[in-house]
């Protein structure tokens, strides 16, 4: 593996998939939330605690799949 390959797999390709799937979250909880401002606040807060696992989840299965471990 070289720099650019890491850097290219590490950043670009794992920040724009920490992106749509961030992105797709806020979307599916927000479209379900209720219409009112605690339904908000409560959308809000499921979507950081399940965006903040799922990012930690596709981290470790992207490296160890981008770099040979698994």
């Amino acid at each position: 593996m070289s720099l650019t390959t890491d850097v290219i797999n590490g950043v670009v390709v794992k920040s724009f998939v920490f992106a749509l799937l961030c992105g797709f979250i806020a979307l599916v909880v927000g479209h379900e939330s209720e219409a009112t401002p605690e339904g908000v606040a409560r959308a809000t807060t499921t979507t950081v605690v399940i965006s903040s696992l799922a990012v930690l989840a596709s981290d470790v299965l992207m490296t160890a799949l981008m770099f040979g471990d698994l």
